[in-house]
């Protein structure tokens, strides 16, 4: 409610009230100025002459019977010659701020007036009044003004309607209706849109699955290049090294590093090479298991299709699969291997998990010939990468006689240099294929699933996933098109390699 020191009030003398009016507040209301407006009056809630019948007494419920009640009182309107919309008083017929009793029903001018209203309240002792002028409620009991919306809802409509021949929001109502169907013709234009996108972007996304497995079943002898990242092997219960809240380098506290990246740098390792080894061993000890994704590149390369995996994994789990070690170039290192820091010396993964130990406090295996760190062959931060890498690059891309002939990227954000780079040096009238989360790469070029790639569009980039679609239902998906179902599971129920037995058969060996 907004109130100005002109505005119409039930309670206290007029002196008392003009005083009131100078403080900026009625007896029982908190009042607050807005500045070149007025003041806005908060009305009490918990008046309790609503609920008393000597008091408050309207068919607040009956809408007809407080039709008929106003529209009696507003008649009297009509037989005026002024355009006051207020009933007159009953005393002396003024019509500037008049009160209608919510018990009585008499109309009584305002003290502003000749306080009519204040005197049939002594008289009577009916407390609650209703502006007729801005449809306020006060009660002289609680000297305030005072609200019900329950009780007073249907009331004050039916008072609007009679007062101004409209309900609250009459004209500008209908107005904001045909507003508001007008901007509902528009969302539902935009749903329509949007609808129509997905459509589309779904039978696009589906055709790109169509295309790569028309693509893998349409490979010869060693035509397919994979290349895979950490997004591999999440579901196999690894994090991946950037996610934010749940990669790698955000979840490394308990080893207190300088800085995450400390625990794969070269020169941190020499300093302390304990947070190292406690991780390499949670990654050998822990027993994670290849995924079904992992299993489809195994499939390729049974199938006599897969040139060359290359993944920029240490996990271990592309070996784990069963990928033969031809065909596997791990980019960064694996924990098959080890070699002593300072004398080279070799050692195997078995003799470097007995060096560690189970202890809780990891022990740092030392070289039996020179008392070196045995470091597992991980690439570090500050280390050439393999020379089988740089050999096989230049052999299946570099080459002008290469085979390759479908590229597939597995989850990886393509981040990582030199290995990004690995899908820039496909040749001409290769195909590339994206399953990640979110596009990385020259992916990230395109919109959409399916991208002609050249002046005579003589090869494509497809996109298959997408946040909602994991990578081992997007194998799935392929394996079904290709009517390689069967055969997937079967290599998943085969198992995965122990690499420890593997590498205690080649020691023997």
């Amino acid at each position: 409610m907004i109130s100005t020191p002109s505005s119409s009030s039930g309670g206290s003398s007029e002196d008392d009230h003009h005083q009131n009016n100078k403080n900026h507040s009625t007896p029982n209301n908190k009042s607050y100025e807005i500045e070149g407006v007025g003041f806005a009056v908060e009305p009490l809630r918990n008046c309790p002459h609503f609920s008393d019948p000597n008091c408050f007494n309207m068919p607040y419920q009956d809408r007809k019977a407080l039709k008929t009640l106003f529209s009696t009182i507003m008649t009297k309107l009509e037989d005026s010659n002024t355009d006051t919309a207020s009933a007159p008083c009953s005393v002396c017929g003024d019509r500037a701020e008049n009160w209608f009793c919510l018990q009585c029903h008499s109309v009584c001018c305002s003290r502003y007036r000749k306080a009519h209203m204040m005197n049939h309240f002594e008289s009577t002792h009916h407390p609650m009044v209703l502006s007729l002028a801005d449809l306020s409620i006060y009660c002289y009991e609680c000297d305030a003004y005072v609200e019900n919306p329950e009780m007073t809802r249907l009331m004050l409509r039916e008072l609007h309607f009679a007062k101004f021949g409209e309900y609250p929001g009459g004209r500008d109502a209908s107005v904001e209706i045909g507003e508001a169907i007008e901007r509902l013709k528009v969302d539902q234009r935009k749903i329509r849109e949007i609808e129509e996108q997905e459509r589309q972007a779904n039978e696009e996304s589906y055709r790109a699955f169509e295309i790569l497995a028309e693509k893998i079943a349409q490979a010869e002898e060693k035509q397919i290049i994979c290349l895979t990242g950490a997004g591999l092997s999440t579901s196999a219960g690894i994090p991946d090294f950037r996610t934010p809240g749940t990669g790698l380098y955000d979840n490394l506290q308990k080893y207190n590093l300088p800085r995450p990246t400390a625990i794969f740098e070269l020169d941190y390792f020499h300093e302390n090479p304990k947070p190292f080894f406690l991780l390499s061993r949670d990654f050998i000890s822990t027993g994670y298991k290849p995924t079904r994704a992992h299993y489809f590149i195994r499939l390729l390369e049974k199938k006599g299709k897969l040139l060359r995996l290359y993944t920029q994994n240490i996990d271990g789990l592309e070996a784990k699969s069963g990928v033969s070690d031809d065909v596997l170039v791990n980019c960064h290192g694996m924990y098959d291997t080890a070699h002593c820091t300072k004398c080279r010396k070799k050692y195997t993964l078995a003799e470097v998990v007995q060096k560690i130990g189970t202890a809780e406090d990891v022990v740092v295996p030392l070289c039996d010939k020179c008392g070196g760190y045995v470091k597992p062959d991980i690439v570090l931060f500050g280390e050439d990468l393999p020379h089988r890498f740089s050999k096989c690059v230049k052999a299946d891309l570099k080459n002008t006689a290469s085979k390759c002939k479908l590229f597939i990227v597995i989850g990886t954000s393509l981040t990582v240099h030199p290995v990004a780079m690995l899908p820039e040096l496909v040749k001409k009238g290769c195909t590339r294929a994206l399953l990640n989360r979110e596009k990385a790469g020259p992916f990230k070029q395109h919109e959409g699933y399916v991208t002609e790639i050249g002046e005579e569009s003589n090869y494509l980039d497809l996109f298959l996933g997408g946040a909602d679609l994991t990578i081992d239902e997007s194998v799935d998906r392929l394996c079904k098109l290709l009517g390689w179902e069967e055969e997937l599971e079967e290599l998943v129920k085969q198992g995965p390699v122990d690499l420890v037995e593997k590498s205690k058969d080649e020691e023997e060996h």
